[in-house]
């Protein structure tokens, strides 16, 4: 089922009624709810209050956190370590007898057939200089500014990475980080710039196949983290510690 929300007041109230039409249609018994943990309590009695609306009469995981619970502060008044968002959900979930294990979080999350794995090998040998070298991933663009880190500061990690070990390097992004990902490659002298060239699917099997990813706090080291690619994560300090881990 799709949901294209609109802008303006009046076609908001069309996607709502629209929705609440398709879903009575469907004639479903039960909701999970899986939004962000930060969504307000009023938010979220408001949501619940609307699924009931369309009919449906158990629900699962619609709890709100308190502001202490997100964000917990340290005896000297800083944004103090906190539970991730995949935890989170999960407790929200047990309050109402969905139970979870441990394993549940053992990852890769997301896994690729043999013949997208070979595709994507193909699609490396093309470009490989180093073919038995390690494959390092860095990725790095990212939508918020308060997350950046500068592009001199991934020139020189890269040069060092090239210095000190044997490996090769390879950018990932979109479209949007084909630029940076050009001047990277032309700095380092090496490398490949795969940034634009691949779906996020194949951006993930190229990920699966890296022996670690250096990133920011972006979707695209939660996509090498759900690969189950070990990751070297540069967070700001807008949010609290282990919010996003």
């Amino acid at each position: 089922m799709e949901y294209a929300n609109q802008s303006g007041k009046f076609n908001k109230v069309f996607d709502f009624y629209r929705l609440r039409r398709e879903l009575r249609r469907h004639d479903f018994q039960s909701a999970v709810y899986l939004v962000i943990s930060e969504r307000p309590a009023r938010s979220v009695s408001r949501d619940k209050l609307f699924f009931r609306a369309c009919g449906i009469s158990r629900f699962y995981g619609f709890h709100a956190f308190s502001k202490n619970e997100l964000y917990p502060l340290d005896e000297k008044g800083s944004p103090a370590m906190t539970k991730s968002e995949a935890a989170r959900k999960l407790a929200r979930l047990e309050i109402d007898g969905i139970t979870s294990s441990p394993e549940d979080l053992r990852r890769p999350f997301l896994t690729f057939s043999v013949s997208e794995i070979d595709k994507i090998k193909d699609w490396l040998a093309m470009r490989r200089k180093k073919p038995n070298a390690r494959l390092i991933a860095m990725a790095p663009g990212c939508k918020t500014p308060a997350n950046v880190w500068s592009d001199e500061n991934f020139v020189e990690i890269g040069r060092r990475l090239l210095a000190e070990g044997d490996c090769e390097l390879i950018v990932i992004g979109g479209k949007a980080e084909k630029a940076v990902a050009d001047r990277l490659t032309a700095e380092w002298g090496a490398g490949i710039n795969s940034a634009g060239e691949l779906s996020v699917r194949e951006s993930g099997a190229i990920l699966s196949l890296c022996d670690f990813h250096i990133g920011l706090d972006t979707g695209t080291t939660h996509l090498a983290a759900v690969v189950g690619t070990p990751c070297f994560a540069l967070f700001s300090g807008r949010d609290n510690p282990g919010h996003w881990f």
